[in-house]
């Protein structure tokens, strides 16, 4: 050691030396970020089950390397991304040695991923999907491959997922004469949409013994009356409620067959339907600080439905129809039925227009039937 200035004392166990020993030159000096970024690629290399949990700062930690060759390893935390949750369920599908059959999300989801509008009611960020007439929440792309069932639990809070919970337990225990009545509910005809009365009709004729249907069509009463007979069919209890018709975000039909308010006075206990819904946005649960008609049926304590399968947008009725078709033959086969099963085959049926229809419930639900 000498006592110049110009001199400073270095430890032999902490010099910057090459696999060969010898010393590092200036250029060679790497910062412990980048050492890092390269150890973890390697070891990546080495072990298929090492994934990267990121916390927004890939960029400054070199790890954007890692996520470039092992794209289904890497997990950012750092944003309100839900392509994230995309990301593991595809490593889930294809790495485990049993993969998910049922994905539900628990937890509802808006397109304001930072709460900017203050309403708190992002809990599980949906995935978005483009049509011709804007932007719509997409569940299934959480599942891009089709293989799998997702759905969704909308609560808000804890009491709302309590709520959830509890019917699913209730409608899984129960029995009676109400799992044999079907109601299938439907628009005026227009020339311009579809004949809805006679795609009603023909979703009839696929529903078997010894189911009874109750038809509740507005071409063949006027709204007040149909209004009280479907309140009246649903309060008793019903397996299945299908709709076929124009409808809107809180509505079925522009005039009000049933609506967000309806649902709030329901009263049929654990008697619940699965409702099926091919018309259009009548499932938008994404509008930060509106409550859609799919999810206020779901979410009603002491009635409602026990699920929801519907658009978050425009649907074009001949798709509708042929989904619907497709769902009405897995829900009455024969057997055992499982409701996330048959909405998954249902969608095969029209996999673009699919994207647009949510599963608001538990897609492991046992239906429930005679």
């Amino acid at each position: 050691m000498c006592s110049s200035s110009r001199y400073r004392h270095l430890r032999a166990d902490v010099l910057p030396l090459l696999a060969d020993g010898t010393l590092m030159t200036k250029g060679q000096l790497k910062a412990t970020r980048w050492l890092y970024a390269e150890a973890i690629v390697e070891v990546g290399r080495r072990r298929s089950d090492v994934v990267l949990l990121n916390a927004d700062v890939a960029k400054s930690m070199g790890t954007t390397e890692f996520a470039k060759t092992f794209p289904d390893r890497e997990f950012n935390f750092g944003i309100a991304d839900p392509h994230a949750i995309q990301a593991f369920l595809a490593l889930a599908r294809g790495t485990w040695k049993t993969g998910p059959r049922y994905a539900v999300l628990a937890g509802n989801g808006t397109f304001d991923y930072k709460n900017y509008l203050g309403y708190g009611d992002n809990l599980v960020p949906p995935l978005l999907t483009s049509s011709q007439y804007g932007l719509f929440a997409s569940d299934p792309l959480f599942a891009p491959d089709g293989g799998f069932a997702i759905g969704r639990l909308p609560a808000v809070s804890p009491g709302e997922m309590s709520t959830l919970v509890s019917k699913i337990a209730a409608y899984e225990g129960g029995k009676g004469k109400w799992t044999q009545q079907v109601i299938l509910a439907a628009d005026a005809a227009d020339k311009d949409a579809g004949d809805f009365p006679a795609d009603s009709d023909d979703l009839s004729g696929l529903v078997p013994p010894p189911y009874a249907v109750e038809k509740v069509f507005l071409s063949q009463m006027p709204l007040a009356a149909a209004r009280t007979r479907l309140l009246g069919a649903i309060n008793s209890g019903a397996f299945l409620l299908n709709y076929i018709g124009h409808g809107g975000m809180d509505r079925f039909t522009s005039g009000g067959l049933l609506t967000v308010s309806d649902a709030g006075s329901l009263s049929n206990g654990d008697r619940l339907p699965v409702v099926t819904a091919f018309t259009c946005i009548a499932g938008r649960f994404e509008m930060p600080g509106y409550q859609c008609l799919g999810k206020a049926l779901v979410l009603k304590s002491g009635g409602g439905g026990i699920a929801f399968w519907g658009p978050s947008g425009m649907s074009e009725n001949d798709r509708a129809k042929a989904m619907g078709e497709a769902f009405f033959r897995n829900a009455f086969a024969p057997g055992h039925a499982i409701l996330g099963d048959v909405v998954v085959r249902a969608a095969a049926v029209a996999p673009g227009q699919a994207l647009l229809y949510q599963l608001l419930g538990d897609p492991a639900l046992r239906l429930q039937r005679p």
